[in-house]
């Protein structure tokens, strides 16, 4: 369990290593992964696996390499990413499904996550999807989803 993960290269692999090392943190993971995980704060999350918080942020960073609570806001961008290519959710019901208490910090989320709002993500995505299929109807099989995370850097 002291062994820190090293096939990092994609989130199935750093599963895969998971089950192996701790399967209390895959159990994490997979909850984080759900509808409900990703309404969960860090501290119910422990609970439900009879830990205390900080055991649970030690064991996540040793073997993950990022805090339970980076992850889940990185999964949530993610499906962020998801919800706002597919369908026409506004904003808000987009927020709320993923545990946002207002829009606006779901906005503020997105932002210092992939440097653009949540509506110019949605525009360009739909502008990149009509290039890609010209002027056919959209009801052929969606492209494969591609959310890319880039750090931000507050300037000082």
């Amino acid at each position: 369990m002291g062994e820190k993960c090293r096939c990092r290269s994609s989130a199935d692999e750093v599963d895969a290593c998971q089950l192996v090392n701790d399967p209390e943190l895959t159990h994490a993971l997979q909850v984080m992964r759900t509808a409900e995980g990703m309404r969960i704060t860090v501290g119910e999350l422990a609970d439900g696996l009879s830990m205390t918080r900080r055991t649970l942020e030690r064991r996540f960073r040793d073997l993950v390499g990022t805090s339970p609570a980076s992850e889940q806001r990185r999964l949530r961008i993610e499906r962020a990413c998801v919800l706002l290519t597919e369908g026409g959710l506004p904003i808000q019901a987009i927020a709320r499904e993923l545990g946002f208490a207002y829009a606006n910090h779901f906005s503020t989320a997105f932002i210092a996550t992939m440097r653009i709002s949540p509506t110019t993500y949605r525009a360009a995505r739909a502008t990149a999807l009509m290039q890609y299929f010209g002027n056919r109807a959209i009801d052929t099989p969606r492209l494969p989803h591609t959310c890319v995370r880039r750090p931000y850097r507050r300037r000082r």
